[in-house]
């Protein structure tokens, strides 16, 4: 609706253009236009505005509804008005000229372009007669054509992000980009600044952006609303989360697309297909997934096997399921004439429209006509048609092939869908592709989508989908610019990216140039978010056939073994690379399916206060913990490289070390790419075999482990421990959390059932720890006094039996924890859920049976999240010995230093519960170091007391399992977890 007139009075009365809408947004009107600005996520707003008479409240990309915030502080003056959410500010003068700035740093962020000599209050008052909303009515159209500029705030700034296009450059300040999508362009008009914003164009028409040093512009050419999105961020991946908080973020990732997947332009039948999948078994080397590309139908549009040529897919698909292969299949939107399904689509309405010329969209075998995505019946009628030929038969992940959609002729102004005007809504048609297979795969029940796209636009992401770079060059220059796409569509989004290894159009296995271009692009495809081989090799293959598919052409063979022994030996290498990076791999994807962070990422988002981190193009990060720096030129023996992070250590497979902020030359051989990891990282080993070459595997394994070393370890503990030093006890004091360990007390000694695991385990345990705690006053008592007498004097009687006590409880709990009680206190903390009424919780980590008393309740395990005893927790312990040499406080600290240890353990199993990462453990525990340190420090108290200990080992447990339990009840973010159930994983898995 129009806005209304204020009534709030400053003095004067308020310009009647200016009105606040309830509190929730500030209206704005001024001749013809109508504007809102709203808040839309935390420190975000959603500026919309219209020349109708009134505003159309479409989503487009902002589907995903923020949660409610505090509302914002709208201010309305006689001459200006402006509305504030967070540290986000938009003031908007009385012409309508919008200026959004940080109110924290107080920088402005983005300025709208405007001149006009009538604005004499503005000091950049000119008689240009510029607007900055610029709208010029379509003639015999309703819509208009509207151009949005902005001033350039630093010629320096840098901008990111938009999507793929095929060009080199990573940095796009200074590009003129079409928004439009087309066969290896992907138009996602999401934009990063250097200046710490970020900008969504919500506007899904055919259009263009120019990120000039005086002006950005970005333009609709058929369009009836303003509709963007800006957020102010501290780094750039609190902006990339915030815009994949309203965009949405993707599922997250199957087993299956941790891995290899084989594919090539095409297969021509079912047994070519099998015998492929058998020899990558036969020869042992890993693969997850393979294509049946296109033309395996009779005709476009049928959306089923060709039965001439794959006559059995029902057995097709379980051969590969048993040799742990998914099967992918084409699915081009495209239906011919010929098709059985022609008729009946035509008839319903499910069809692309031309407004001229002859309705046919490709220029290909019997004129066919895409299917319009965005149409819902249309979705429907062509899922129900692959779930009955592809998904009831096993197949369950789809190649959604010529999803831009690709036209022989781009005339955008010609087409029209469902939802309008391909010049006004056509970008959105990926996006509605998608969807209609996700919601598919979701209502067939399936969790874990991913579906492989041509194309995408914003918000896509959420759907499932995977968008590889489209029909590429196979050339060095095209290489070069899929990293930058890469880099950029995560930026916009997608955590999710692949490429045709070795480029798409042409490419010889035989013509040794082409197998140096076919190795690095090999290489660096083992670094990207999903590993995937495909091409139209030379030469190509004789047809089998004049029917159905088998008119279109195959290439050449394009498996690993095609390329020749030296090729092969190395594809091996990174193959089995890829294969042992599959945790590491998946922890990613699990971040990306979370906080929305992509898996390869520049290295600004990792580094964003390092200057040089933002004028790299050329290297990247795979994740916090891997520096990746692909070779990008023919015949490139070395390579500098950038080590990023002062004070940060990176070493690589040859065991060379490189001080962060320096830039050096790396040897790379062609069976070498230069990888190198943070020396902290304990994740993953990938220097084991990343940047090494074949014949000196056996001596980096050697060096892989010493980089595993006590020194590395103990610098990641120090820095660990002493960066909380000044807050962690007055963050303990404060917190109630030690009052836990007394609950569980309580609850243990009223709760009878769960006394039994105690009682199973009592014999044993106390034999241990009377033999451990004898043993240590017997053997070591004497000489620590010794020692420590010397450091504080007649108080070594009382500093030595508390060391002793802690050093019997320490090996007590190494040996107990490992070999005895791992699960009696499984089930203690478990039963004791369950006896508060979180059994859902507990469901995700055990079966639970029928029954009244919850331990009786407690079925089989099905993941035991306790570690043993760790090698850091006792680097840890040893390290921090020496503490007791300080009189009193030193072993005070010694033990306050442990408990903070024994703290951050005790939620293990309720983390494992929530399927929680490993970041976003760390990311909580670091948060609330001082309750869980506050809990430690009573549990260890307690576990001192001698001989009593196994009994305060249980009871600690019931309290921590207590402490989870509200956590639960109270519905903090600790339970925001959207990760696949156990049940379903191990269902899948057996």
């Amino acid at each position: 609706m129009a806005p209304k007139a204020g009534n709030q009075e400053y003095g004067t009365r308020p310009d009647p253009a200016f009105t606040n809408e309830d509190g929730r947004r500030l209206g704005f009107r001024y001749d013809a236009e109508i504007l809102y600005i709203e808040p839309w996520g935390e420190h975000a707003l959603r500026v919309r505005a219209t020349c109708l008479a009134k505003l159309q409240d479409r989503d487009w990309a902002l589907t995903e509804k923020p949660t409610e915030s505090p509302d914002p502080l709208i201010n309305i003056q006689s001459s200006s008005a402006s509305i504030t959410n967070g540290r986000i500010k938009a003031h908007i003068s009385r012409r309508g000229k919008i200026v959004i700035s940080n109110i924290e740093t107080g920088k402005i962020l983005l300025e709208e372009y405007a001149r006009h000599r009538l604005d004499v209050l503005d000091p950049k008052c000119s008689s240009l007669r510029i607007q900055p909303r610029e709208w010029k009515p379509r003639l015999g159209s309703p819509d208009y054509h509207l151009t949005m500029r902005f001033e350039s705030q630093d010629p320096e700034e840098r901008i990111y992000g938009m999507g793929q296009y095929q060009q080199p450059f990573l940095n796009l300040k200074g590009a003129d980009l079409e928004l439009a999508q087309r066969n290896s362009q992907a138009t996602v008009p999401f934009a990063l600044s250097s200046l710490g914003y970020g900008f969504l164009w919500n506007n899904p028409g055919v259009g263009r952006a120019v990120f000039g040093s005086l002006t950005t512009t970005f333009e609709a050419y058929s369009t009836d609303t303003l509709d963007y999105w800006v957020v102010a961020g501290e780094t750039p991946s609190e902006i990339v989360r915030s815009y994949t908080q309203v965009t949405g973020r993707v599922p997250m990732m199957p087993e299956y697309g941790l891995g290899f997947w084989q594919c090539k332009l095409r297969y021509q039948t079912q047994d070519e297909l099998l015998g492929v999948a058998r020899e990558y078994k036969k020869r042992n080397l890993p693969i997850d997934l393979i294509v049946a590309d296109y033309f395996h139908w009779p005709n476009q549009g049928d959306w089923k096997f060709d039965p001439t040529f794959w006559p059995d897919p029902d057995a097709m698909v379980k051969e590969l399921k048993d040799m742990g292969i998914e099967l992918m299949v084409s699915v081009w939107p495209t239906v011919e004439k010929t098709s059985e399904n022609y008729d009946e689509c035509l008839r319903r309405g499910f069809l692309i429209r031309q407004d001229r010329g002859v309705r046919m969209s490709m220029e290909a075998h019997h004129g066919p006509i895409h299917f319009d995505a965005t149409n819902p019946e249309a979705r429907k009628f062509v899922w129900d048609t692959v779930k009955k030929n592809y998904y009831d038969k096993g197949i369950k992940v789809f190649w959604l092939d010529e999803a831009e959609p690709e036209y022989s002729v781009y005339d955008f102004d010609i087409y029209r869908y469902h939802l309008g005007p391909n010049l006004s809504v056509g970008n959105f048609f990926p996006s509605e592709f998608a969807r209609g297979f996700y919601e598919g795969l979701k209502e067939s029940g399936e969790s874990q989508i991913v579906n492989l796209l041509r194309c995408a636009w914003a918000g896509s992401q959420k759907y499932g989908a995977l968008v590889w770079s489209g029909d590429i060059a196979s050339s060095w220059g095209s290489l070069r610019n899929q990293l930058a796409a890469g880099l950029n569509m995560g930026i916009a989004g997608f955590s999710w990216f692949t490429t045709d290894i070795g480029g798409f159009h042409g490419g010889d296995p035989d013509d040794p140039e082409f197998r140096e271009l076919f190795v690095r692009w090999f290489q660096w495809g083992t670094f990207c978010p999903v590993m995937r081989l495909h091409g139209d090799r030379e030469p190509k293959q004789p047809r089998l056939g004049t029917t159905g598919g088998s008119h279109c052409l195959s290439g050449g063979p394009n498996e690993v073994w095609s390329y020749g022994e030296d090729v092969y030996a190395i594809c091996e290498k990174y193959l089995r690379l890829r294969e042992s990076m599959r945790e590491y791999t998946r922890e990613l994807h699990r971040a990306a399916h979370e906080n929305g962070d992509p898996l390869m990422r520049p290295l600004f988002y990792d580094f964003p206060n390092e200057d040089k981190c933002w004028r790299v193009g050329d290297q990247y990060m795979y994740g916090p913990k891997y520096l990746v720096a692909p070779v990008l030129q023919a015949k490139q023996q070395t390579r500098e490289v950038y080590f990023p992070g002062e004070g940060v250590r990176w070493k690589d497979a040859e065991g060379l070390e490189y001080e962060g902020g320096q830039t050096a030359t790396v040897k790379t051989p062609l069976d070498t790419m230069p990888v190198t990891r943070t020396m902290s990282d304990e994740t993953n080993r990938v220097a084991e075999s990343d940047s090494t070459n074949t014949q000196g595997q056996g001596q980096s394994r050697s060096r892989g482990r010493i980089a595993d070393s006590v020194q590395a370890r103990a610098q990641e503990v120090l820095k660990e421990d002493y960066d909380h030093a000044s807050t962690l006890l007055g963050d303990a004091a404060k917190s109630r959390a030690y009052l836990y360990p007394l609950k569980g007390i309580l609850y243990f000694a009223t709760h009878r059932s769960l006394w039994k695991p105690l009682l199973s385990r009592i014999g044993p345990y106390a034999l241990l720890s009377v033999s451990v705690v004898t043993g240590m006053f017997v053997f070591t008592y004497v000489p620590q006094f010794a020692v420590l007498v010397l450091f504080n004097g007649p108080l070594a009687v009382f500093t030595t039996v508390l060391l002793v006590l802690n050093e019997s409880s320490t090996i007590i709990n190494m040996i107990s924890r490992t070999y005895l009680l791992q699960d009696a206190i499984l089930d203690t903390f478990d039963g004791t859920l369950v006896a508060r009424g979180s059994d859902n919780i507990v469901r995700e980590g055990r079966q639970l049976q029928p029954g009244s008393d919850p331990m009786q309740k407690l079925g089989k395990v099905l993941k035991s999240p306790f570690e043993r005893f760790s090698p850091k927790a006792l680097i840890r312990y040893i390290m921090y010995l020496p503490l007791n040499f300080i009189p009193v406080v030193g072993t005070v600290l010694f033990v306050l230093i442990q408990a903070r240890g024994r703290g951050q353990i005790v939620h293990g199993r309720y983390f494992q519960l929530k399927q929680w990462s490993e970041s976003q453990r760390r990311e909580w525990l670091k948060k609330h170091t001082g309750p869980y340190t506050a809990f430690g420090l009573v549990a260890t108290a307690l576990e001192l007391i001698p001989f009593a200990s196994m009994f305060f080992t249980f009871t600690n447990s019931v309290g921590a399992a207590l402490w989870a339990a509200d956590i639960e009840s109270k519905g903090t973010s600790m339970t925001d977890s959207t990760a696949p159930t156990l049940r379903e994983t191990a269902k899948k898995a057996e």
